[in-house]
């Protein structure tokens, strides 16, 4: 899944949204939530998909998603490496996803020094325009942020934490955080390295010479060996 810088413009909480209608995200996210254990306890399967259907209809989101959803965050649970190698994609979207969910239950983390780890060149920055709007406006109803986001898988994204069931205390927010963030930042640097072990075994596809072309031309400040090895991958 491919992750674009969002653009966040005119920032602002002056706007207000109501949570007792369907015009508004917070309204339909109550709706869909009131909704879950209802339609869970309808044993005719025909039955509950029609009711499942109908309420994604009524509320403009993924309702099966909600109601498969899990209750609760287990922070700093070990991510099995072979399931990342697996599904990197995957890992990366649910990483995404649990910042997403601890900020907007907690924005005051928004605060937390871990979002430095998120290099200048990174194509997840827009997790950093999310925190910044939080830092500027802690007290802003999340509605206004979902929609000054451009980027529609981001935008989907968001909309998903915002209408999720999982509960956080600000521990757990606060350690979701940090684990999504870390992921985030590890991941890229493996791909930076493992993109330059397989062009000095020669195995280096054209596309991926590409990529890391852009891995080191997105950096503040090139060493002299991505000088050297910028170089080279623009003369073969």
């Amino acid at each position: 899944m491919e992750f674009h810088t969002v653009g966040l413009s005119g920032m602002s909480s002056s706007s207000s949204s109501s949570y007792d209608d369907l015009s508004s995200i917070e309204g339909r996210s109550m709706v869909a939530q009131f909704a879950k254990p209802l339609v869970n306890k309808i044993a005719n399967p025909t039955l509950k998909e029609a009711y499942t259907s109908e309420i994604s209809n009524i509320c403009d989101l993924d309702f099966s998603k909600l109601l498969s959803g899990e209750d609760r965050y287990q922070p700093n649970k070990p991510l099995q490496k072979e399931e990342v190698k697996k599904t990197p994609n995957s890992v990366i979207r649910k990483s995404v996803l649990g910042v997403f969910t601890a900020l907007i239950q907690h924005p005051k983390l928004a605060k937390d020094r871990v979002f430095d780890l998120i290099r200048k060149d990174s194509r997840f920055l827009f997790l950093n325009d999310v925190r910044n709007f939080y830092k500027d406006n802690p007290e802003a109803v999340p509605s206004i942020l979902f929609e000054k986001i451009e980027n529609e898988k981001i935008k989907n994204l968001f909309g998903e934490a915002l209408v999720s069931e999982i509960k956080l205390s600000a521990d757990d927010a606060k350690a979701m955080i940090e684990d999504c963030i870390s992921l985030i930042s590890k991941t890229e640097k493996d791909r930076e390295e493992i993109l330059k072990e397989k062009y000095n075994m020669q195995e280096i596809t054209s596309a991926e010479k590409r990529e890391l072309q852009q891995h080191i031309l997105k950096k503040a400040s090139m060493t002299e060996e991505d000088q050297i090895l910028l170089k080279n991958l623009s003369s073969k």
